[in-house]
């Protein structure tokens, strides 16, 4: 019986005469776990302490992303809404109630800063453009002259030109409606333009503004 369970183990697939039997890592890590062992013991030294920093770091990493999906889809919705009552702050300060109800379709503005300010420029959408008809007393662009004694068209064009804007999205300076706004302020000018044409669904903000 013993001599026939001897001659089944060596002619069994795993033997081969004058080698050693191979043991299959897998069933050995497998084995150890079964017998109480944790990875960081069967690791080398340093191995475990170092998959464990990276898999604290692959968490950081990964909230970090998530952060910053967020802080851009945040950013998104802010410019869609105008700033969340950014440009509607900035034109109750003129003393000008802007109508809700509109989307921003085009933005540019300079890289300002504390001292020198700055240009910006919206163009805002509405669905219904009935309130832009009697927001502010229009008046005719045409012949139009700032406080400085320049052309108020001149000194749009001049604004969009700096901020690069496309022709695509610029406020008709012929037959176009304006108001316009300026004040000084510590021995600078701020001023303002906004722009609407009669049964058209948009209206332009033009900026020119000091930082505080």
């Amino acid at each position: 019986r013993n001599d026939k369970a001897c001659r089944h183990f060596a002619t069994g697939p795993s033997f081969v005469k004058g080698q050693r039997q191979r043991k299959n890592p897998e069933n050995r890590l497998f084995f150890r776990r079964k017998m109480g062992y944790n990875e960081s013991r069967i690791m080398p030294e340093g191995q475990a302490e170092r998959k464990s920093k990276m898999k604290k770091y692959t968490k950081q990493f990964i909230v970090v992303l998530c952060a910053a999906a967020v802080l851009l889809a945040l950013s998104a919705v802010l410019r869609n809404a105008g700033g969340v009552g950014g440009l509607a702050r900035t034109l109750k300060g003129w003393g000008v109630d802007l109508p809700k109800g509109y989307v921003v379709e085009y933005r540019a503005a300079t890289d300002s800063n504390m001292d020198e300010g700055g240009l910006r420029f919206h163009v805002l959408l509405y669905e219904d453009g009935t309130a832009l008809d009697t927001m502010v007393p229009w008046g005719e662009i045409a012949g139009l002259q700032t406080g400085y004694g320049v052309f108020a068209a001149d000194e749009i064009t001049a604004i969009l030109d700096e901020l690069n804007v496309p022709g695509g999205e610029r406020p008709d300076l012929q037959s176009g409606h304006v108001w316009q706004c300026e004040t000084v302020k510590d021995g600078f000018g701020e001023e303002i333009f906004l722009l609407h044409t009669e049964g058209d669904l948009r209206l332009y903000v033009v900026e020119s503004f000091q930082n505080s």
